[in-house]
């Protein structure tokens, strides 16, 4: 890893993102192959009114997606509104295409808990959906247990790990982790403070920005202590990797500033920051 920061504008950052080969971000099906997404863009999400009390939607009506991870053949998607993940169907592509597609066509199948996926081509694949305050928001919560049962606050980002997959629910102050049909807490406290040690002992900010590394560990832009934090690949610690104070300042990773940092990207031993308040 390169000791210096590298702190990007926001467009620089995704400029970085597209020089992502596509064929890096493909999938698998079945019986089609490669499922290459397309350069260009298309509607995935449909927007609309769910009235309190209604049973879970089978598409993301009224959301707020804020997250994203394309992994193990599946579209995962964070919803800080409806407190939930989603899953865009892996098995969709675009009828008469020679190329595949993710699209809003019905594939039916199965989740990771066995939950049907019939009805829709975005399925929950983690947290339940609770009652709404009078605006129609869900409240969430904060429960560990399976993935139909479970409850998040505001699942922010997601990157994979270990095995699973881990979320920053940031109003928690956690980092929650989905693994086998269940979801736990892998990091952190509902108590907002800046804590480095023991997984459980640490305490976060409002984390939510999240990525991965080749070997396996996880960084988490920790916003409101304005520093990125590393979670080590055996789950074992967490730790300060980068930052030391609010404010701007590049150089050495014990001595940069960062201020609000929120979206992390790892590609080729880099670590890029979007810092949001700079």
């Amino acid at each position: 890893m390169n000791k210096t920061i590298k702190i990007l504008a926001a467009m620089a950052a995704l400029a970085a993102l597209a020089a992502v080969p596509l064929t890096a971000l493909a999938g698998e099906t079945a019986n089609e192959g490669p499922v290459i997404l397309s350069p260009q863009v298309q509607l995935v999400e449909t927007r609309g009114e769910v009235a309190e009390g209604s049973p879970p939607p089978s598409v993301m009506h009224g959301g707020s997606p804020s997250g994203m991870l394309l992994s193990d053949g599946k579209l995962l998607i964070s919803d800080v509104f409806n407190k939930v993940i989603w899953q865009l169907n892996p098995n969709v592509v675009l009828a008469g295409s020679t190329e595949g597609y993710w699209s809003l066509q019905d594939a039916g199948g199965e989740d990771s808990g066995g939950r049907n996926t019939d009805t829709g081509d975005f399925v929950i694949y983690a947290g339940a959906v609770t009652s709404a305050d009078s605006a129609g928001e869900p409240y969430g919560g904060y429960v560990d247990g399976s993935c139909e049962d479970s409850e998040f606050t505001s699942p922010y980002g997601i990157a994979p790990f270990l095995g699973g997959y881990a979320v920053t629910d940031s109003k928690l102050n956690v980092i929650r982790f989905i693994l086998d049909g269940s979801v736990g807490t892998l990091a952190g406290s509902s108590e907002a403070g800046y804590k480095d040690g023991p997984r459980r002992d640490a305490r976060f900010n409002n984390p939510s920005g999240i990525a991965a590394d080749d070997a396996g560990n996880i960084y988490i832009a920790d916003t409101g202590n304005h520093v990125i934090r590393m979670i080590s690949a055996d789950a074992g610690s967490v730790s300060t990797f980068a930052g030391s104070a609010e404010g701007r300042q590049d150089g050495p990773l014990d001595s940069a500033a960062f201020r609000e940092p929120t979206a992390l990207h790892y590609s080729g031993g880099a670590l890029y920051v979007a810092d949001s308040g700079n």
